[in-house]
Order: C-alpha cells, then sequence, then structure tokens
C-alpha cells in the first residue's frame, strides 16, 4: 500500500513539474510579447508583470512536491552522507518539522490577511 502511495504520489509531483515548467514558458513568452510590445507599438498586454508573479509563486510551491521526493533539496551533502544513519533520520525528521512549522506560520499568517480583507471590503488596486 505505502508502495503503491509513494508512486502515486511521485507521479503527482512528476506531472505538476511539467505543469510548472509549461506555466513558466508560457509566462516568459507573454512577458517576452509585452516588452516587443511596448517597444515597438507602445501598448501594453496590462497586468503580465502581476501574472509573472502568481505564476512563478505557484510554479514554485507545485514542483516543491518532486524536489522533496527526489531528495533534490540543496544541503550539504558531503557532510549528511558521512553521518550515521540514525543522525540523518533524526536530521530529517527535524527538517521535516521545521518545513511544517513554516508552513503553518505562512498559512495562519494568509489565513488572517484573508479574513481582515474579507472583513474590512479591501480589494487590490491592480489591474487583474
Amino acid at each position: 500500500m505505502l508502495i503503491r502511495t509513494q508512486g502515486a504520489l511521485d507521479r503527482v509531483s512528476e506531472i505538476a513539474v511539467w505543469v510548472a515548467g509549461a506555466a513558466l514558458l508560457m509566462t516568459a513568452f507573454m512577458v517576452g510579447l509585452e516588452v516587443i510590445m511596448r517597444k515597438l507599438f507602445n501598448s501594453s498586454l496590462g497586468g503580465a508583470d502581476e501574472i509573472s508573479g502568481y505564476v512563478f509563486a505557484a510554479a514554485t510551491a507545485w514542483s516543491y512536491a518532486a524536489v522533496i521526493r527526489r531528495k533534490g533539496n540543496v544541503r550539504i551533502d558531503v557532510v549528511y552522507n558521512l553521518m550515521p544513519r540514525p543522525l540523518r533520520i533524526a536530521l530529517d525528521i527535524l527538517s521535516f518539522l521545521a518545513l511544517g512549522a513554516l508552513f503553518a506560520l505562512i498559512g495562519w499568517y494568509g489565513f488572517e490577511l484573508v479574513k481582515g480583507t474579507v472583513e474590512t471590503g479591501r480589494i487590490s488596486v491592480t489591474p487583474l
């Protein structure tokens, strides 16, 4: 059961990486088109910079699962691989707990931001 679950997670994260990569390529094309339109036609698509920020954030988040599954995150592997297995396991658990705490903190403040925005009726002043 666990192997099937891990396989499913690998497939989902692989798809997410490809979708995120395609989204980044499309965003790069859109920003390039925006630059050309501004230079040659003195016109703009409007919101390309904002969209590129959203796509970058989503692509980063979607790709993170694949990086974790492949153990592709940046760390000092030379020292890590020389450590005894129990210490590596303890450090892996500690890193996942720290990551979970960071996500919880970001989630908490994100929820508070949305809650405050809904309560006060504020809206964004962006073109989108």
